[in-house]
């Protein structure tokens, strides 16, 4: 289980998140809106619901560790809502928690040049 220490930095770094994915969304509807009938889009109170259901914080793509807070804005490790079918908006039930590496450059060697930890660092934080 994931334990959110600070929930305060938590929720403004969901809700950061939240704002990017509306915008992605409304292009969405736009163009799909037969699959996208009666989804509604994710909530503060959702994400928090997903991400406090994880087993584990490693990612299921890389198994790298994800940081759910603490993390500089393009960190590679920061944690991730990726949508199962992209051609659907975030949904509850479209969305899985990925790391921003695997969900923004699949297929890609992840190299977190901006950040001050390294994924040795943040393995420790959570053992």
């Amino acid at each position: 289980m994931v334990e959110i220490t600070d929930i305060k930095k938590f929720k403004k770094n969901v809700m950061n998140k939240l704002s990017g994915y509306r915008k992605q969304d409304k292009f969405k509807l736009a163009c799909n809106p037969i699959l996208n009938e009666n989804k509604k889009m994710i909530t503060y109170d959702d994400c928090l619901k997903l991400v406090q259901q994880l087993d584990t914080v490693e990612c299921i793509v890389c198994e790298d560790t994800m940081l759910f807070q603490d993390y500089t804005p393009w960190c590679m490790y920061q944690f991730s809502f990726d949508r199962l079918n992209n051609r659907i908006i975030h949904s509850i039930d479209n969305i899985r928690v990925i790391c921003w590496g695997c969900n923004s450059y699949p297929n890609q060697t992840k190299k977190c040049s901006r950040c001050i930890h390294s994924q040795n660092s943040t393995l420790q934080e959570f053992q």
